[in-house]
């Protein structure tokens, strides 16, 4: 039964990294996921809202939220804004070709935040542990997933040899292959 379930799980994670239009959804489908205290809510509580002028933030968004994210993020992107239905705002925008997520509680202090984003983004240290342990694989997709509070970002690397696939988890200076597949 076990091998079963982990058989299914590997399968659709390799599936879903081997689609490139679900590359991106993936980000913002998040079913839950926990990050220390953070805990991302799944997608049956949006409601998205439009904002196109300034005068929008004001009438729409927490105040302390809009001056937190205007605070921190002056250069986004092609911001998108969702409002969950347990009061959390998730703005998701990109800057220097970066696809970022972020969410916040009403008070204006943030819960997670994730990068998407291809090799070239890397930290060289990173990179090169990756291409020293793995030669024969290039690098797909990185993510890094961090929540406040923790010095520790867990990062999610997607590598690829012809047909193989890899998926490696990095936390706290150590290195492990969550999942691997074939394609068919």
């Amino acid at each position: 039964m076990k091998k079963a379930i982990l058989a299914y799980a590997l399968a659709s994670i390799c599936t879903v990294f081997t689609t490139g239009s679900a590359l991106c959804q993936l980000t913002s489908d998040f079913e839950s996921l926990r990050l220390g205290n953070a805990e991302v809510q799944g997608p049956t509580d949006i409601r998205k809202i439009n904002i196109t002028t300034e005068r929008d933030y004001m009438n729409t968004i927490d105040i302390k939220v809009v001056r937190k994210f205007l605070r921190d993020f002056q250069s986004g992107k092609n911001i998108v804004w969702t409002e969950r239905s347990n009061g959390i705002y998730v703005a998701q925008f990109f800057i220097d070709s970066v696809k970022t997520i972020i969410a916040y509680n009403k008070n204006g202090s943030w819960k997670y935040m994730l990068k998407t984003y291809g090799e070239s983004k890397m930290r060289s240290d990173l990179k090169n542990r990756i291409k020293n342990s793995f030669p024969d694989y290039s690098i797909v997709e990185v993510r890094e997933i961090e929540s406040p509070g923790s010095d520790n970002i867990i990062c999610s690397v997607q590598i690829k040899d012809g047909k193989n696939i890899k998926i490696l988890k990095i936390q706290n200076n150590e290195m492990e292959t969550e999942a691997e597949c074939t394609e068919p």
